[in-house]
């Protein structure tokens, strides 16, 4: 140990004189260097200002065009600012007017707040900003006041990282203690791995960060956007039961979403991410999805997977002690006392049983909504949940505990029990409500999970010139400009596809083009699915809700029957809880992960090497809080790209439009015209500007002012008279053929279904609408000679400033490997492989185990997993991470497609009943009368018989009150109670009004799935009567802000220092708790068990070493046994030896350890045998009673201290090692001596 301090002390002093060298060197080269004139700086500021920028391009008008564009020369639309809504990145202006250097007319503060954006906007390592820094000094005029360090850069800023870092070990999670040479070691003396200097591998880095600073910064950068209600849609988790009823306080009032999921960071040393995250539910959509917006609350790094509960034992806490207390938060001179609270908890299937600690989602009982159990499907080797055996009673946050409490008094250290699905107590339910906050992730499970299962099976039934109809269908589609998603893959390759891509298929373009090109009965079963999933997605009422839960409950009934009964796995049983979701928390468009996985995403490329990763990641979101306090602006209505009256470009349609501002009273010499309109977060562009591009944006539906009725058209053009806006549209109307006719469902649903895909034509009209009747953009689908149409209910408006693609595995190579140990089977990468010692073998590497198999294929992903499963009878390894997974039902494209059991789905009736089971709320939709106010989808049905060729009515709204009640069922869990119904009053969708005023108007309120006992009194229903009658009143749930000022009076002063002595607590208290944490030990009862397994494991070792061999008695270590043994016994401390020669060793003095006595004895042989011939001369059973090999014995026992028993057992090792020498020797003297014999003769 004093060896290698010294050592390493002369290897630190000398690294540091070399480093003093170098700096002396550098200085005496920069001071003799002449500083640079500052004209260069000048002249090079001139000529970007003679530049046109960005900015002033992408606002001009764009240049004329006089001839048509083909459509193979069309142009890829490439988004500019306008089209992002980014905050505005003007500097503020500081207090600090230092300059940078004399004379300089920047600020030290601008200067480092512009070079630490770039650093952060364009993704530069610490050590590189640190080199740039001292460049740019050196360019600067001298002296200047440019900081070159981190420390220097953060004190300019006057600010310090509030991120906390703590490094565990990976093998018993305890806190590695760090020398002061930097490396890290485990000194938990029950590990393993104690007192060994851990690699970064081996590290666990876990991070935690201040979670009011980063909301502080939050809400500072958006105060502009509080308050403003008009920016709430009306299926936004704010209009959810659960938020209004959580809490009737909505002022100052910060709600969590918190997210957690795992994602590769290292791929050589199998690194991984797991970050939580949490998005603010009072920020209005989609600005709560930008990164800058999202919370990061704590991030692990390691090998291993977390353990939940030390993961975010300090993010609960902290989120404790804020929905307890609740803090102040500051802005603009004005304090906001601020309450706190959580609204679901997101995340995969996977990532959801880790951290709730419940079965995995391919187990019994996996449903985290209901008590099915699932069974086993022998045929297909998986766990599947039928429709018709599904028990779904409603689960219990107490029920969850009493379970969890009983699987931790049966589960022991080596296996864990569950009970009804759990596993244990999940340190998450301190802060959220079982079930009911812990909710699905639709983009996993429908666009990531179903959505390729299911076009998986499609390519059985299909030939391959329909797959290529599909795929240049596909990929002829033209989308609105914020739609970046290009099918680059084709549907053989769906499993492939980003979350985009299914999602964009599932709800718009999916259901035109299979109707062309799937079998009848394929097309329609999933036009039931595309309808449910686009109605949850963004519902405008309480009726397409339940619509939709219908629609699931039928398609997942008839699932089976259409494909096989492995379709009914857990993730397709989870979409029966869906519309439950919904109602309880907003559309499925408000409730996903996408945002939070573009995070993901995001934040992984701040890392940079292999080491500290996590402390690098949150380094760089401590600086983008500190340096985004920026405001942003708020969204307006905006005209862009104005053009004039005599410009050629209209001449097609000036013509009708001066007709139409005749119509409409307007003055042609106060006009203005337009090509692109922003309103709030969408941008609309017209057909003229659109021409150059490939994209189609100008496609919208609209309501008619008059009729009331949705229409559908093409802008040509915006106008512009004084406070009023128009749009020039040139309109569709309903084709005779309806999608219907294609498709073979229930009759009942042919009304929806039109709705939501029909089949439209262009005609001749145009005609001048205001900008607020504008519904949706809408996605144009070709379909035969017409087109369908379908409209996009949410807009993906926010950009990424980093790629985002999918890795596409098929260009790497795979193997499928054979194991012949188990007979299993496994698909993994072919630098996993290594060739093994025996001929054919090869060792597979995955984590820190190696397996021995044989490859028997090697190809792409896709034609190993062919292979692997045409093995049918080949289980999986379990113990290999592999990118396969094994799909039982899916054959080959050459194999015949499964035969379905049901031919028709009009054989099994459809009725519009709550079939699942779940109690339904009783809803009032209340339509107004006035003509001004803008209606929602009708359920009006379409007759086709009174449908005529110049007929443009597509929908028709009603325009009196309607009355609808939904009848309710009892509770399964209390069969024999009954239950008054509840009502709850769902108003019109909020449309923007022509005057530029937004209605208020609610989509979900109040509404009660909780089922009153029966001896409820009578005058508890009339108030609830009349609370649901006055709710129009009241009917304001978006959040609001409100603050006060901050003045100098005593009263100021007194609660300000109150503020601050609770602030001090809070911290008091969290440092309590970290030390608890740290410095006790966690677990006390481990000591007993781990000192048994440590003994289990060395009598394991003994036994496999000896056992190979031979049979015979072995001494097992007791638990309680003491040295007392060996101290008693004497050894000898020099043991000598005359060698033939006359000279005398010391056999004691030889080296050797006892972990490898092996070796020390083959070092003896070679010095007490001199002539190899004279061993090989004695017979193995006349070997013992030699005086050598005696020797030998008792030089082993004294140089290693063993006592009688330990000695006599390893010695039969060392005589089988010494037996082993002899063969060895004897079989190369047999080699030499034919050889010997020739050279003498």
């Amino acid at each position: 140990m004093i060896r290698f301090r010294s050592s390493v002390a002369k290897k630190v002093n000398f690294r540091r004189l070399e480093r003093e060298e170098q700096r002396k060197r550098l200085h005496y080269l920069f001071d003799k260097h002449n500083p640079i004139d500052s004209e260069c700086e000048d002249n090079y500021d001139e000529d970007n200002d003679n530049e046109p920028s960005m900015q002033t391009q992408s606002t001009a008008s764009l240049p004329h065009i006089d001839y048509p564009i083909s459509p193979c020369d069309k142009l890829n639309y490439m988004n500019d600012e306008i089209n992002n809504y980014l905050p505005n990145n003007r500097l503020l202006n500081e207090e600090n007017e230092t300059p940078l250097f004399n004379g300089s007319s920047i600020t030290l503060n601008q200067a480092v707040h512009k070079l630490v954006s770039f650093f952060n906007d364009f993704n530069i390592n610490k050590r590189a900003v640190i080199q740039l820094l001292r460049i740019i000094k050196i360019f600067l005029p001298k002296p200047n006041r440019l900081p070159t360090t981190w420390k220097g850069i953060m004190k300019v800023l006057g600010r310090v990282s509030t991120s906390r870092a703590t490094f565990l070990c990976s093998a018993c999670l305890q806190q590695c203690q760090r020398s002061r040479y930097g490396t890290k070691s485990c000194r938990n003396e029950r590990c393993s791995v104690k007192n060994r200097t851990m690699k970064s591998n081996d590290i666990v880095e876990l991070v935690h960060l201040d979670i009011r600073t980063q909301v502080q910064s939050i809400l500072l950068r958006n105060q502009l956007l509080l308050n403003r209600k008009e920016l709430y849609p009306m299926t936004d988790i704010c209009y959810g039961e659960f938020y209004c009823n959580k809490s009737n306080v909505t002022t100052n009032r910060i709600t969590f979403i918190v997210h957690v999921d795992g994602s590769p960071l290292i791929k050589s040393s199998k690194q991984s991410m797991w970050p939580c995250f949490a998005s603010i539910v009072e920020l209005p959509p989609p600005i709560r999805d930008y990164q800058k917006n999202i919370v990061l609350l704590s991030l692990w790094t390691s090998r291993v997977k977390p353990d939940p509960d030390v993961f975010l034992h300090e993010t609960i806490e902290e989120l404790k002690l804020l929905i307890n207390n609740g803090t102040s938060i500051f802005i603009n001179g004005q304090e906001y006392v601020i309450s706190f609270g959580t609204q679901y908890f997101i995340s995969d299937l996977p990532a959801k049983a880790l951290f709730c600690k419940t079965i995995n989602f391919n187990g019994y009982s996996a449903c985290t909504e209901c008590h099915s159990t699932g069974e086993w499907n022998a045929e297909n080797k998986v766990v599947i949940y039928p429709f018709t055996q599904n028990n779904l009673t409603s689960r219990t946050h107490e029920e969850y505990i009493n379970a969890a409490r009983e699987a931790k008094k049966k589960s022991t250290r080596k296996k864990n029990i569950s009970v009804n699905g759990i596993k244990g107590i999940s340190a998450l339910l301190q802060i959220f409500e079982y079930p009911s906050q812990i909710i699905f992730d639709y983009m996993h499970l429908v666009c990531l999970g179903h959505m390729p299962s299911l076009i998986k099976r499609w390519c059985q039934s299909i030939d391959r010139s329909t797959i290529r109809s599909i795929d240049s269908a596909l990929d002829q589609l033209c989308l609105p400009h914020n739609v970046n998603v290009p099918f680059l893959d084709s549907i053989l390759n769906a499993s492939q596809w980003k979350a985009k891509n299914s999602r964009l298929f599932v709800l718009n373009v999916g259901v035109p083009i299979v109707t062309l090109h799937l079998p009848q009965l394929l097309a329609s079963h999933f036009l039931l699915y595309s309808m449910a999933v686009k109605m949850l997605h963004a519902p405008e009422s309480i009726e397409e809700i339940n619509l939709a839960e219908d629609l699931m409950n039928y398609y997942c009934k008839t699932a089976g029957l259409i494909h096989d009964r492995s379709i009914e796995i857990y993730s397709l049983h989870a979409h029966i809880h869906l519309a439950q979701q919904v109602r309880k928390h907003g559309g499925l468009a408000h409730t996903s992960a996408f945002g939070f996985e573009s995070c993901i995403r995001f934040i992984s490329k701040k890392a940079h090497g292999s080491k500290h990763l996590g402390t690098q990641i949150s380094y760089w979101i401590d600086l983008q809080t500190i340096m985004n306090t920026h405001p942003v602006n708020p969204p307006t209505v905006t005209t862009i790209n104005e053009i004039k009256w005599l410009d050629n470009r209209l001449d097609p349609y000036r013509t009708m439009l001066d007709q139409q501002i005749v119509l409409n009273a307007a003055n042609l010499n106060s006009c203005n015209f337009y090509l692109r309109l922003k309103s709030l977060f969408v941008i609309y562009h017209t057909t003229i500007y659109s021409q150059p591009f490939k994209c189609k944006s100008y496609i919208i539906s609209y309501i008619d002012s008059i009729s009331k009725l949705v229409h559908y058209g093409n802008i040509i053009l915006f106008m512009k008279e004084g406070s009023r806006l128009f749009a020039f549209v040139q309109k569709y109307t309903l084709n005779s053929t309806l999608i219907t006719d294609y498709l073979d469902i229930p009759s009942s649903l042919h009304s929806q279904a039109n709705k939501l895909f029909p089949i439209l034509r262009l005609t001749s009209t145009f005609v001048l609408i205001p900008v607020d009747s504008i519904r949706h953009k809408c996605v144009n689908i070709p379909f035969k000679d017409y087109c369908c149409l379908s409209e996009m209910c949410t807009e993906n408006t926010y950009a990424k400033h980093y790629l985002n693609r999918r890795a596409n595995t098929e260009n790497l190579i795979y193997c499928l490997i054979l194991f012949p140990s188990d007979n299993s089977i496994a698909v993994v990468k072919a630098k996993q492989c290594c060739p093994a010692e025996h001929d054919g073998f090869v060792f597979v590497q995955s984590g820190k185990k190696k397996f021995t198999g044989v490859i028997l294929e090697e190809g792409s992903l896709s034609q190993c997993s062919a292979a692997a499963d045409r093995l049918t009878k080949k289980t999986v390894n379990p113990e290999i991470e592999s990118d396969y997974e094994r799909n039982n039902n899916m054959n080959q494209l050459k194999q015949p497609p499964t035969t379905a059991t049901l031919t028709s789905l009009k054989s099994i009736p459809f009725t519009e009943k709550n079939s699942n089971g779940q109690p339904r709320l009783a809803s009032v939709i209340m339509m107004s009368t006035d003509n001004s106010a803008n209606n929602v989808r009708s359920d009006q049905s379409i007759n086709n018989s009174s449908l005529k060729e110049n007929e443009d009515v597509l929908l028709e709204l009603p325009k009196v009150a309607c009355t609808t009640t939904m009848p309710t069922s009892n509770n399964l869990n209390k069969p024999t109670n009954t239950h008054h119904p509840k009502k709850s009053i769902l108003k019109n969708k909020r449309f923007k009004q022509s005057n530029g005023e937004l209605s208020s108007t609610v989509l979900f309120q109040n509404m009660d799935n909780t089922l009153d006992d029966s001896d409820t009194s009578d005058d508890e229903h009339a108030a609830d009567d009349e609370h649901h009658t006055c709710t129009n009143q009241s009917s304001d749930q978006v959040p609001t802000f409100n603050g006060h000022l901050v003045t100098n009076s005593k009263k100021s002063n007194k609660r300000s220092c109150v503020t601050s002595s609770s602030e001090i607590q809070q911290l008091l208290s969290l440092t309590q708790k970290l030390e608890t944490q740290y410095l006790k030990p966690m677990l006390v009862r481990q000591d007993r068990l781990e000192t048994m397994m440590r003994n289990s494991f060395a009598n394991q070792k003994k036994i496999q070493n000896i056992l190979r061999k031979q049979k015979m008695n072995i001494l097992l270590v007791d638990a309680d046994a003491n040295e007392e043994s060996v101290v008693n016994e004497s050894f000898q401390l020099i043991l000598e030896h005359k060698l033939p020669n006359g000279s005398t060793i010391d056999l004691l003095q030889r080296k050797g350890v006892k972990e490898h006595a092996n070796l020390y004895v083959t070092s003896l042989m070679d010095t007490l045998f001199d002539d190899p011939e004279e061993l090989v001369s004695i017979e193995a059973k006349d070997l013992p009673n030699d005086y050598r090999y005696n020797l030998i014995k008792e030089a082993v026992r004294n140089k290693f201290r063993l006592s009688k028993d330990e000695h006599e057992t390893m010695w039969v090792w060392l005589h089988t090692v010494i037996l082993a020498k002899r063969r060895t020797i004897d079989a190369k003297l047999k080699k030499t001596r034919p050889l010997n014999q020739q050279i003498n003769n």
